[in-house]
């Protein structure tokens, strides 16, 4: 296992630095701002960063690398990349380098086994720490780490399903599927992180939800501490393979009592069994605009029945349902889902499929960057429609524009398109199909 740690350029921003136990392979030091020192391949350098030789399996993380701040005076920020190159795909990071470093102390990067299987996986980690007088770029670390994530510990692959919130912003609701080949025994579950200010997860014993419940079957413990591991419930709760059970945290709160949303925001959670860790899973959970609010999100947004919204604009995919309505445009990285008669619709920007549904409505224009667009029955669309793939206009649907596909075109039943096609597969037109314009194809 490579153990050895290079590092890049020390600039001295100002006056000489003092080191923290020895420090070695200076070339060169000054006080003066530009004049650059070279270190040696040292694990006790400014910035030290080495293996820690641990080794993950199912039922325990491990602190695979360490970094080291060998400096007399705090690194704010420390800033780290990390990549885990995997051929199984087992390993994923449960707890990363600390954003900032005292003087002497020492942070790791945890991983855990999130897939099956065992193997070696090689892990690379770039660093760049900035003092109050100097600065450490650092070259690339790479290291070797062997892991076992196969035995009695892994008798769980779950995944999540269908996240929402409960009766408050600071709860949340999912299903967890066993995707697995045999039946998942839970006996304790964790709260282990959350993108949130909230440190616990607390029922007041006022009738409300306990804390977690599983399936069913609720933990012991009134308070769940957030990163505080595994949390008894009061039965053991199965999951067949193939089966989905219903999971509730209600009550995500700061250690002062306040109330914490989680709309929008990330939550992990490990499920235990009796011989230790079964699977571990994060839930991205929703947005869920109301009252017509614009919404910006890196994760996934949901804007219910009847609900309106304003712009969107969002990281993952956007569903409307039936009779929603958004006021303005529409720009998202995964995939459109608008049910029907949804309208309001300025334009719509995504990077994956865009479908809309029966009698919907797009003011503008339609754009699937890497995907497919499909139109309702009777969808009506004023601009132009662009897919990266495949177009379908749905029956006595509209497009008031052109329509550019770099794959088929098909027009179903009564479908018009007013402007041109252009297509880099075959354009069908089904009957009473019309296009307005001129047809182009490459249809071999």
């Amino acid at each position: 296992m490579n153990t050895v740690v290079k590092l890049g350029f020390v600039f001295v921003a100002l006056g000489a630095v003092a080191m923290v136990g020895p420090v070695f392979g200076f070339t060169t030091i000054a006080a003066d701002r530009g004049v650059s020192a070279e270190t040696a391949s040292d694990a006790n350098a400014l910035v030290g960063i080495e293996a820690t030789g641990e080794t993950p399996d199912k039922k325990n993380d491990a602190v695979i690398v360490e970094i080291t701040n060998n400096a007399n005076q705090a690194y704010d920020p420390l800033e780290t990349d990390v990549t885990i190159d995997d051929p199984n795909g087992a390993l994923a990071v449960s707890s990363g380098f600390a954003a900032a470093l005292s003087s002497g102390e020492t942070t790791g990067l945890e991983v855990t086994c999130d897939g099956g299987g065992d193997g070696t996986a090689t892990v690379t980690v770039n660093a760049n720490a900035v003092g109050s007088t100097l600065e450490v770029r650092a070259d690339s670390y790479t290291t070797t780490v062997d892991y076992s994530c196969t035995g009695k510990g892994s008798n769980a692959n779950v995944e999540v399903r269908n996240p929402e919130l409960g009766a408050d912003t600071d709860e949340l609701e999912f299903g967890l599927e066993n995707v697995g080949n045999s039946e998942a025994k839970v006996q304790g579950i964790g709260v282990e992180d959350t993108t949130t200010a909230a440190t616990e997860v607390e029922n007041d014993g006022n009738g409300n939800p306990p804390p977690v419940e599983f399936g069913g079957t609720e933990t012991k413990a009134n308070v769940v501490l957030i990163g505080g591991g595994e949390y008894d419930l009061r039965g053991q709760g199965k999951v067949g393979a193939g089966e989905t059970v219903a999971v509730g945290i209600y009550g995500f709160q700061t250690g002062a009592g306040d109330p914490v949303s989680v709309e929008g925001e990330d939550v992990t959670v490990s499920l235990y069994g009796s011989k230790g860790r079964l699977d571990q899973v994060t839930v991205s959970v929703p947005v869920f605009p109301t009252g017509g609010e614009a919404v910006t999100t890196d994760g996934d947004v949901i804007l219910e029945a009847e609900e309106t919204s304003g712009s969107i604009d969002a990281g993952g995919d956007l569903i409307a349902k039936d009779s929603s309505k958004i006021d303005g445009a529409v720009d998202v990285d995964g995939e459109v889902d608008l049910g029907g008669s949804v309208e309001g619709v300025d334009t719509i920007d995504a990077g994956g499929d865009v479908t809309t549904g029966l009698e919907s409505s797009v003011k503008n224009d339609v754009t699937s960057r890497d995907g497919s667009v499909t139109t309702g029955e009777k969808s009506t669309i004023k601009g132009t429609v662009d897919a990266g793939e495949n177009v379908t206009v749905g029956a006595k649907g509209e497009v008031d524009g052109d329509v550019v596909a770099g794959g088929d075109v098909v027009l179903r039943e009564d479908a018009v398109v007013k402007g041109d096609v252009t297509a880099g597969g075959c354009v069908t037109l089904e009957a009473g199909a019309q296009v307005k314009g001129e047809i182009s194809e490459n249809c071999g």
